[in-house]
């Protein structure tokens, strides 16, 4: 594992290359690091993260975030610091207490935009005062710890906001950035009515002698009803599908005869009795009145199609036209309280709900296995490195419809060629820059274990149940840094781009030759500082490329069996070595016989 000092560092890079010609205070890697921990610890548009720094050497506050709709107020400091730099216990003891007092009297005179707002949440007491303390080493203070613990053991006053302190480490820093960041909690509300009382069917588990089960609904409610929902949703920046596995899949067969049937004034009342329905699952569902149902964050796990293409179709017509056009189009709506509480209870009922309610399109287990927030987060780190990754199987056709331009995707690519540009590697199109998770994750099962387990272990890569999972694809960030993961892509993508174009359209093996690179790396802690070097150096790249190029060819001339038996079989050590033996032998370029033979000890990389 290396260091996760290392990632920072490479996004800090990121940050100023992006924002130091207008913030010159950010070509200081301490300054940086307030942008970084705004935008990726608590979600904040790197655009507007300047914004939210109080002032440069600001011994007290280094930045603040405001979440209004949760009622959560962030003030934060900052030390980057290196591996030996202990934190003074004063430091803090003066964080906790000096801006506090000045915030209580009035008087920050640092920020008026902070002091609004915390005057505001103080006297609010469903506000929760943050102040979040985050340190760029591991070097604990047990004095410190029970600081912090003393601060938090007062008790609040009496009609004020609850006020809390925490301590971040960079493990617990690393543990935040792969898992889950501080973003606002939206708490969106919608209340589905139906005609009349006896179309809200209620489940009450106890009655049914169904222990520990959800409480459920079944309400027949106007299609107007689930269009309003969306639409509502997406008005408040609600993401309604985000539970949901198989998302929206375009315009496809079924789609399509959603679409007929509610385009046609005579058919559209049959919707009910054509539809599958909708499933719901919600923190809370309760009856407001006899023929509605107040539901607190709504999620669609099934019916986002049916959903998709409602609000499609109906956003043609006129407001005032719906309730007149749409007013005997009914769909069931199944709605299923899955709280905090039943999610510890039953860890896999979700799981099921969707899989099962999904049935009659069959859902690959692979996505669930996609689900982690750390699939999530790289996601949005490659986006803003210019590269699309794939996590969920409607991600595809989100971005195709977002960069469905040359205008709309020249952005991305021409911050992706910061990165292939290095190995002569021009990226030009939508595909250049689009990732399968799945690709990703077998490229690094490549260099981890080798090409035979990126062919034949690919259905296990994704499935949460299996060892490669577990052991490998949820622990790819603690081998690589973001900008790794893509080199090592680019490596795949040009070995395929060669492949394509050679004669028997097999050679190069892409995955065997980046399993052989691998094979070379023995000490995989030193994953990054091979591939950032030979990044960091053209001509020692195209000469190592070359070489595995050539030892894959001449593995696979020499396999004693044809190429579609030899990729699933392990790969034959003894052969192998026969062939670099072979390749060592007649090379004649001292500069990479010396790099290859460091890389064989590569206690020797520094």
């Amino acid at each position: 594992m290396y260091n996760f000092k290392e990632q920072i560092l490479e996004d800090l890079k990121l940050i100023q290359n992006t924002y130091g010609e207008n913030d010159r205070n950010v070509l200081k890697d301490e300054y940086a690091f307030n942008y970084w921990i705004l935008s990726r610890i608590y979600d904040i548009d790197e655009e507007i993260a300047y914004s939210l720094i109080t002032e440069y050497n600001d011994k007290n506050i280094d930045c603040y975030v405001h979440f209004e709709e949760s009622k959560e107020l962030f003030i934060i400091q900052n030390k980057y610091y290196d591996e030996k730099t202990h934190l003074d216990r004063k430091e803090v003891a003066d964080f906790l207490t000096t801006p506090l007092t000045h915030l209580k009297n009035n008087s920050y005179t640092r920020n008026k935009e902070l002091q609004k707002i915390f005057t505001n949440a103080y006297n609010d007491d469903e506000y929760k005062i943050w102040f979040h303390f985050f340190m760029t080493n591991d070097n604990t203070s047990e004095s410190i710890e029970l600081l912090i613990k003393d601060f938090n053991l007062k008790i609040t006053e009496s009609g004020c906001a609850t006020i809390r302190a925490n301590m971040h480490y960079l493990s617990d820093i690393e543990t935040i950035y792969y898992g889950q960041a501080f973003k606002e909690k939206q708490n969106f509300t919608y209340i589905l009515n139906t005609v009349n009382k006896g179309t809200i069917l209620q489940i009450l588990p106890e009655e049914y002698q169904l222990e520990g089960m959800s409480k459920a609904f079944y309400i027949m409610t106007p299609i107007s009803q689930i269009f309003q929902m969306y639409k509502e949703a997406k008005q408040k920046s609600y993401p309604l599908f985000e539970e949901n596995i198989r998302e929206y899949l375009g315009k496809n067969s079924v789609n399509n005869g959603i679409i007929n049937t509610l385009k046609n004034s005579k058919d559209r009342n049959n919707f009910f009795y054509y539809n599958n329905g909708i499933t719901v699952i919600c923190e809370s569902a309760n009856k407001d009145t006899s023929n509605t149902l107040k539901l607190l964050k709504p999620q669609v796990v099934n019916g986002c199609q049916t959903v998709n293409t409602i609000y499609e179709v109906l956003s043609d017509f006129k407001a005032e036209d719906l309730n007149k056009e749409f007013k005997y189009s009914y769909v069931m709506v199944k709605v299923l309280v899955f709280n905090k509480e039943m999610e510890i209870e039953k860890p896999n009922f979700y799981r099921d709900i969707v899989k099962y309610t999904n049935r009659q399109n069959a859902i690959n287990e692979n996505a669930f296995g996609a689900r982690l927030d750390l699939f999530y987060n790289l996601q949005g780190e490659f986006l803003r490195r210019g590269f699309l990754l794939e996590v969920k199987p409607g991600d595809k056709i989100k971005f195709k419809e977002k960069y469905n331009t040359k205008i709309a995707i020249s952005e991305l690519l021409l911050q992706a060629n910061k990165l292939s540009s290095s190995i002569n590697l021009e990226l030009k199109t939508f595909q250049d820059i689009y990732v399968p998770l799945e690709k990703l994750l077998q490229v690094y099962i490549a260099i981890m274990l080798d090409g035979y387990y990126a062919y034949s272990k690919k259905n296990l890569i994704l499935k949460n149940t299996s060892d490669i999972y577990k052991n490998y694809s949820t622990k790819i960030n603690e081998n690589l840094t973001i900008e790794n993961m893509i080199r090592l892509i680019l490596i795949y993508k040009r070995a395929e781009i060669q492949r394509s174009g050679s004669e028997d359209k097999r050679t190069p093996i892409p995955y065997y030759l980046i399993g052989f690179m691998g094979y070379f790396i023995k000490d995989k802690t030193k994953l990054n500082k091979v591939i950032l070097n030979l990044f960091s150096n053209n001509k020692l790249f195209d000469e190592f490329y070359d070489y595995l190029t050539k030892l894959t060819n001449l593995y696979k001339k020499k396999y004693p069996a044809e190429y579609n038996f030899m990729i699933k079989k392990q790969i034959d050590i003894h052969l192998l070595e026969q062939q670099i033996e072979t390749l060592d032998t007649i090379s004649t370029n001292h500069n990479l016989n010396n790099f290859i033979k460091e890389l064989r000890f590569t206690e020797n990389i520094t």
